[in-house]
Parts: C-alpha cells; sequence; structure tokens
C-alpha cells in the first residue's frame, strides 16, 4: 500500500500526489479526535449580514454564484476546488487534458534527448498522465468531505499558551486539556 501525506488544494495536486497514475487512490484525511474524516478548508467564503436591508438581493446574488452562471464558456479553467459539482467536472477535464498534453511534450523531450532529467525528479515533482481512474477517486473523495476546518488564530494562540506549561514539566496533560476546553469554550460563546 503507497500513502502519501499532502494538502491538496486543486485536482492536480491530487494526480501529482498519487504514486503513479495505475491504480485507484482515495484522500483520507488527517486524523483527528472525533474520527471526523477529510475535512476542507475554505478560501474563499461569501457572508452576508443578518440584518441586511437587501437580503432577496443577497439571496440572489449567492444563488448566481453557487449555480455557476459566471462559467458559461466551455473553457473555464482554474485550479481551485468549487462547490459546483457541473462548473468542477468541467474543469477537471480541461485540467486533464492540459496536463496529459503537457505530460506528452515532457516524455517526447526527454526521449529526444532535448532534455536530460535525473530518474528521481519525476518522482519528486509527481509529473504523470492523469487518468480516469484519478478523476473518479477525486471526485469520490471530493464527495465525501464535509468536515469545515476553521483555522482561528486566537485560538491557535490559546493552544500555545496553554500547551506551553506541560512541555515544561511545569501542569499534566489532563489540566492542559481541562484549561484548553474552558478556555475555547469561553472564547467560541463570546464570538
Amino acid at each position: 500500500m503507497d500513502c502519501y501525506y499532502d494538502q491538496i488544494n486543486d485536482y492536480l495536486d491530487f494526480v501529482h500526489a498519487c504514486c503513479s497514475q495505475n491504480g485507484r487512490y482515495v484522500i483520507i484525511g488527517t486524523p483527528s479526535v472525533d474520527a471526523s474524516g477529510p475535512r476542507f478548508k475554505a478560501l474563499e467564503t461569501i457572508s452576508v449580514s443578518a440584518t441586511t436591508d437587501v437580503k432577496d438581493g443577497c439571496k440572489k446574488f449567492i444563488n448566481y454564484l453557487f449555480s455557476g452562471a459566471a462559467y458559461n464558456s466551455s473553457e473555464c479553467e482554474f485550479l481551485n476546488i468549487v462547490t459546483n459539482r457541473e462548473i468542477m467536472n468541467r474543469n477537471i477535464d480541461i485540467l486533464t487534458r492540459r496536463n496529459n498534453d503537457y505530460f506528452d511534450r515532457y516524455e517526447a523531450a526527454k526521449k529526444s534527448g532535448a532534455i536530460m532529467v535525473p530518474y528521481y525528479v519525476d518522482k519528486t515533482l509527481g509529473d504523470k498522465f492523469a487518468t480516469d481512474d484519478m478523476r473518479d477517486s477525486f471526485q469520490k473523495s471530493m464527495s465525501t468531505i464535509s468536515t469545515y476546518y476553521y483555522e482561528d488564530s486566537e485560538i491557535t494562540k490559546i493552544v500555545f499558551e496553554e500547551i506551553t506549561p506541560y512541555f515544561a514539566g511545569d501542569r499534566s496533560l489532563d489540566d492542559v486539556i481541562k484549561y484548553l476546553n474552558d478556555r475555547t469554550t469561553k472564547y467560541i460563546r463570546e464570538m
């Protein structure tokens, strides 16, 4: 069994993380205490204030964005993962075609001697053909992700403050967990 730990930001990151172009791969996510499985972190989100005077207009705009109407072109090319399945499928087609065209030219250049590449470079960079199995595995894995990973700098600060005495030998792990839970719960309630 081949395993690889990586942060996947887009479909081609997944392709490059696969050990080879043969076989099926699954994104299993970072292990977590609650066994919540794979998670995602939104890079861009849209928020509407609950007190807005134009709720209907905001709702129409957000529905417009999620519908994919902004991507009517058959050549909507971008690297990020999006929530609209139809747009993502179309994008994976484009990325697969571009990746495989590049890889064909790259392999031809190596074979002709136009470029000299040490054997370990391909393994390190992960350059390979994107296959139907990779596509299917990626789409299946994306459909299992439901946990939103939220990074809050204040909570990170609390963790560092509370765990430092543990590593210094001044506090037990049980006490650290208790203090962490108390402080983060209080912080979240006050938000």
